[in-house]
């Protein structure tokens, strides 16, 4: 973590791995090994390091999803969504950034069920099922409006409710709007 001290590395960041005896980090150009950071330290350092609580985050999102492993919702655009890579001893959940995600597949390699292809063209294959993946991505939806709701920062316009803005007055209204009073 000391590679990162003083940066603002969350910018690059897009996906948070375990491995063996650490974490890898995917940043834009480059993976960084950190040894003796599980990615679950890795994200609560980086959560206080943007001034956000991540065990209140995580409980008020814990009651809104009825789900143990939630998406954090850290910035606009920076919400980490974990997802299981590995099985076996020491940590099995990594984070993906999920504004850094494309697709993802269902894919015949076992043991792995699909994959999360990012933007920069790296392949994340999980443990998770496409249909598991799905539902992982509907509650960080629902997560990422939470927090908005929350913060009460406002929601981007609807363009479907733009198209139609302003509605077109009635006749009957321009009737009565430019009629002219007279004297009686």
């Amino acid at each position: 973590m000391e590679e990162l001290a003083g940066r603002q590395w969350w910018k690059e960041l897009r996906a948070v791995m375990p491995v063996e005896n650490g974490s890898v980090l995917y940043l834009k150009e480059r993976q960084l090994f950190l040894e003796k950071y599980s990615p679950a330290m890795i994200v609560n350092q980086l959560a206080h390091q943007l001034g956000v609580d991540p065990r209140a985050l995580r409980r008020r999102l814990r009651k809104l999803l009825g789900r143990r492993m939630v998406p954090l919702p850290l910035l606009p655009d920076l919400t980490l969504v974990p997802v299981r890579v590995r099985q076996g001893p020491g940590p099995m959940w990594g984070y993906l950034v999920y504004e850094q995600a494309i697709l993802y597949r269902r894919i015949q390699e076992p043991p792995f069920r699909s994959a999360v292809y990012l933007n920069d063209g790296v392949v994340i294959p999980t443990l998770l099922t496409a249909g598991t993946l799905r539902r992982v991505w509907r509650e960080t939806i629902l997560a990422k409006r939470e927090e908005r709701r929350y913060y009460r920062v406002p929601q981007p316009p609807d363009p479907r409710v733009n198209e139609r803005w302003p509605v077109p007055p009635h006749p009957w209204f321009l009737h009565h709007a430019t009629r002219q009073e007279g004297p009686l």
